[in-house]
């Protein structure tokens, strides 16, 4: 069995559907669960975690979790997280995903220098180029708007950017990709208002599919975001970090399954992890 560490806040964070928790389907199919929580600002992580050194361990939980388990943890367990530079990084994955990606004109600049060029500009679409969710990417109508980027910190001004035209799509859709396969997809944006549910779409199944297949793989696990256009075409938003994402109406059990029998293979060392 496979150890699992989940930061609750995230789990708090999910919506509710048929599907339990990920930390309540991963008891349901027998591995050791221990749940704790985040605590902003405090500089180490809580301990009494139980996980001894060398463990199969999967750590799942907010991005400053991650982060934090990632710096006083290392690589103590196997695989420990799922959180790699391949996934914290948006040119990383751009540079492969080539016109597949909905964002495809992207230019990258210091927030500083977006700032400076694009103020008296109309709208355009922005998010930070790191995977780190310095700010949420949105849709920038207004001068007033960059003051709303980031409610908790300012955004310092060599914080890379994405800069991109604003798309307009008709839904979004979350997968699960382990070992090179789609594992379970959810619906959570309709017409740009937040629809959670277990329903996706043929041609976003598809593209997902497409992403899974490839020899490039950003993660032995990681989340595919797919938009679905008017046009009823398919273009990847984005890959993200699979320990640091929200699941929707995502197929908990089997998410379970095939990441913890991706665990076990690299910590038996029978694949290599990205």
């Amino acid at each position: 069995m496979v150890n699992w560490l989940v930061d609750e806040i995230l789990q708090e964070k999910q919506y509710q559907t048929v599907y339990p928790s990920l930390s309540q389907a991963a008891i349901e199919l027998g591995h050791t669960v221990y749940r704790t929580k985040y605590v902003p600002f405090r500089l180490l992580p809580d301990n009494e975690i139980p996980f001894r050194e060398g463990s199969c361990t999967i750590t799942y939980g907010t991005v400053q979790f991650c982060r934090q388990i990632e710096k006083h943890f290392g690589r103590m367990w196997m695989p420990g997280m799922y959180f790699n530079r391949n996934v914290k990084s948006f040119v990383r994955f751009a540079v492969q995903l080539g016109d597949e990606l909905l964002n495809s004109d992207y230019t990258i600049l210091p927030y500083g220098e977006v700032k400076r060029r694009f103020v008296n500009q109309e709208a355009m679409f922005i998010k930070p180029e790191s995977g780190l969710k310095e700010f949420t990417g949105q849709v920038l109508n207004y001068k007033e708007d960059f003051d709303k980027l980031s409610s908790h910190a300012p955004i310092d001004d060599t914080t890379l950017c994405v800069i991109a035209t604003p798309k307009n799509i008709k839904a979004e859709f979350r997968y699960v990709i382990c070992e090179k396969e789609v594992i379970t997809g959810s619906e959570y944006r309709w017409d740009d208002v937040l629809d959670v549910r277990r329903d996706t779409h043929p041609v976003c199944d598809a593209m997902a599919n497409k992403i899974a297949k490839a020899d490039w793989q950003a993660d032995t696990v990681y989340v595919c975001d797919v938009a679905l256009l008017h046009d009823d075409t398919a273009k990847v938003i984005e890959l993200n970090a699979f320990s640091s994402s929200g699941l929707y109406a995502c197929d908990t059990y089997k998410i379970v399954e095939a990441v913890s029998r991706a665990a076990m293979k690299e910590y038996l060392g029978e694949v290599e992890g990205q």
